[in-house]
């Protein structure tokens, strides 16, 4: 199937027309974290053109933009969001006649539903009931985080006391993901404003549980799945813990689950936890999860050239908000991966996506799973300190 480059839209109004940007050199796309112990960041977008000689409708901050397959609010999204940056450069040669400057460039940034949420503050009513009830008490329950992206103001499931505190709610949420083991990531708001009984919402994001849908993504090396073209193993102080302690507000004693003998490679992994039994169940979870002391894949890439359907690894779902997402993200599904015969599970922890103008690019950040890890130590993969990987 050849390669179709993806539009580059935006407008002023979110359900109004959408102009197409010509000249568009590069795309990069960055959702979700590399390692399962980092903070789920705002997922970001940077785009990189030549200018046009003029716009009809002047790029700004604040406009609505999406990366989609075609410019239709129905087509598949790799990104939704608004701008939040606009950059001009301007360089020689400049033709004054024709008014053609080849080598000047504009650079947009733009942000998610996510971004959106990050710059706000969060009130109390919020920390103790729309998470403390339904992440921690019911930990398969979804938790909606909608937000309007143009006003600022983040919208959730429950009425506020309007009371503020010192927290910023991205650092609040993420605390509530590592206590329920959960994900977070945009979704694709189909160019429509949500009426709900909480508000209107412009864009959304959602939590959910890791992912447990049928579909696992499967990456070869032998013809089948997903050809690649480069992976990327990782054993280091960032990804392998020998010692998890979990701390929790509220809570007086930290609970630590170890694996071997000291000295320990320790995790501190802050949570809401509201038992001490809960938290220590989180630590010996997570320690049988990540102890591994063998090299693991981290990362795995491959191009359009080599997989021509990759992009739709970065598409965004368009699950309502309303249920249980889990089967339809990418972002915490499973995949396989079959590398010189062996064969290893994984869990996507982050997308990096990279469209150019004759191919695409997907870069895939793994953690261990429940499956089989891989090791180094065999004559397929190599022997550490006897021989290089893979190589006599």
């Amino acid at each position: 199937m050849p390669y179709t480059t993806p539009t580059v839209n935006y407008c002023a109004t979110l359900d109004g027309t959408y102009t197409s940007l010509t000249g568009i050199q590069s795309v990069s796309i960055s959702r979700g974290r590399q390692r399962f112990s980092d903070n789920f960041t705002q997922t970001s977008c940077v785009i990189d053109l030549i200018p046009a000689a003029t716009y009809a409708v002047p790029l700004a901050v604040g406009q609505f933009i999406d990366v989609r397959t075609t410019n239709s609010g129905s087509s598949p999204a790799y990104f939704v969001g608004t701008i939040t940056d606009v950059q001009r450069q301007y360089s020689i040669p400049y033709n004054t006649v024709s008014g053609v400057a080849p080598a000047d460039r504009i650079t947009i940034t733009a942000t998610g539903a996510i971004g959106a949420i990050a710059k706000n503050t969060v009130n109390a009513d919020f920390i103790v009931n729309t998470f403390c009830t339904d992440s921690i008490g019911q930990l398969g329950v979804t938790i909606l985080v909608r937000c309007d992206p143009v006003g600022g103001v983040s919208r959730f499931p429950r009425n506020s006391t309007n009371i503020l505190s010192d927290f910023q709610v991205l650092d609040v949420i993420n605390q509530l993901l590592r206590t329920g083991q959960l994900f977070l990531d945009d979704l694709d708001n189909l160019r429509t404003t949500r009426v709900t009984f909480y508000g209107t919402e412009k864009s959304a994001a959602t939590t959910y549980a890791q992912g447990q849908g049928a579909t696992t993504y499967t990456f070869t090396d032998t013809g089948s799945g997903f050809a690649f073209n480069d992976v990327q193993f990782l054993s280091s102080v960032q990804n392998t813990f020998t010692q998890v302690q979990v701390t929790s507000t509220g809570l007086v004693t930290t609970q630590t689950a170890s694996s071997g003998a000291a000295p320990y490679n320790t995790l501190v992994y802050d949570t809401y936890s509201e038992s001490e039994a809960n938290a220590l169940s989180l630590a010996g979870y997570i320690i049988n999860m990540q102890a591994t002391a063998t090299a693991v894949p981290y990362s795995i890439s491959t191009n359009t050239m080599a997989a021509p359907t990759c992009t739709n690894l970065a598409m965004l779902s368009t699950t309502s908000v309303y249920t249980d997402p889990s089967a339809t993200m990418t972002l915490g599904s499973a995949v396989s991966v079959t590398f010189r015969g062996t064969t290893a599970t994984a869990t996507i922890q982050g997308i990096n996506t990279t469209f150019y103008p004759d191919y695409a690019t997907v870069q895939l950040f793994l953690s261990p799973s429940l499956g089989t890890p891989f090791t180094l130590n065999s004559t397929t993969l190599g022997v550490l300190d006897q021989n290089r990987l893979g190589f006599p």
